[in-house]
């Protein structure tokens, strides 16, 4: 009787703790004379320039709620899956100054049928075969959706992935380039609640990997990886035996690691907002705003490649 009354305050604790934290973190836009768009941490001083300062937005109570099919949860359970959901939107919010606008509830759907969840997934399949995934998002219906995996911690990861994904694509409507969306999504796949706060720790398969291929020389250079997008990185994935998502992986929690990371991110996602699609778009994001652009980024990355990972913790 204790111990659940103790489990249930530290719940009520987790959401108290979740719901009322806001944003303060802001960048500054302007255009130069030539017509260029700019961005920054600091506000510019030369009275040339017009500024319009871009705040992170509040970080609202997120509401998301579970669609179970033939299974059922404990409340210890359900909660961990509502928490670690509502974590990945505070992150985004609270801790990367993301304005991702007014969510809408996140619906979660969890099948416990692997044929059924296959019979619902042919609804938005665009031919893609049903059993080559495990869980989807769909923005269209504001969902999550998937089947009860080998074991609840795999079905968790899941959950994480697609949430990462489908928070992203109501405020940047697909922009998100791949290594960027997909890194973002194998980050947070592995958010674990730790009392009152989360930790991510790092992916040892894909950090493994990068480590072996930077020893054996054999990395691939992002000028080549920053080179593909959309349909063409998910193939080069495919025939990499997944290497690009490990990339992708890598160079998130690499940008993740620091404060001078997680500027970047931030200010990318806002040209990502305020701009329209190019298809040099990796290049322009890690000239515009990572010191010495894409040379100086990969230099910097395979330095901390070697190195000893730690978990974050939010």
């Amino acid at each position: 009787m204790v111990s659940g009354l103790l489990l249930m305050i530290k719940y009520l604790l987790c959401f108290f703790l979740v719901f009322c934290t806001q944003s303060f973190a802001e960048i500054y836009r302007w255009t130069d004379d030539k017509g260029r768009v700019h961005y920054s941490d600091t506000k510019p001083t030369d009275n040339n320039y017009q500024t319009k300062e871009v705040k992170g937005t509040k970080a609202s109570r997120l509401k998301v709620d579970l669609i179970l099919h033939g299974l059922s949860l404990n409340a210890d359970i359900e909660n961990t899956i509502k928490l670690s959901v509502v974590k990945i939107h505070e992150v985004y919010t609270s801790v990367l100054g993301l304005n991702l606008g007014e969510i809408p509830p996140v619906k979660i759907r969890l099948f416990n049928d692997k044929a059924q969840f296959q019979r619902f997934y042919s609804q938005f399949s665009n031919g893609t075969r049903s059993d080559q995934i495990s869980g989807f998002y769909t923005s269209r219906t504001g969902e999550i959706v998937l089947y009860k995996n080998r074991s609840i911690d795999r079905t968790l990861e899941v959950i994480t992935h697609e949430a990462s994904h489908l928070l992203l694509s109501y405020a940047y409507n697909n922009k998100v380039p791949s290594w960027l969306n997909e890194g973002l999504a194998e980050y947070f796949e592995l958010i674990r609640l730790q009392g009152l706060s989360v930790g991510v720790p790092p992916n040892q398969f894909s950090d493994r990997r990068m480590k072996a291929l930077l020893e054996r020389g054999r990395l691939l250079p992002l000028n080549s990886y920053f080179k593909r997008n959309g349909n063409a990185w998910y193939l080069a994935n495919s025939s990499s035996k997944g290497l690009y998502y490990s990339q992708a992986w890598s160079l998130v929690y690499f940008l993740m690691s620091s404060q001078e990371g997680k500027n970047t991110i931030k200010k990318m996602f806002a040209y990502l907002k305020e701009n329209p699609w190019d298809k040099n778009i990796n290049f322009i994001l890690m000239d515009s705003f990572y010191p010495r652009g894409v040379e100086g980024f990969e230099k910097k990355w395979r330095q901390w490649i070697p190195a000893k990972r730690v978990a974050k913790s939010y």
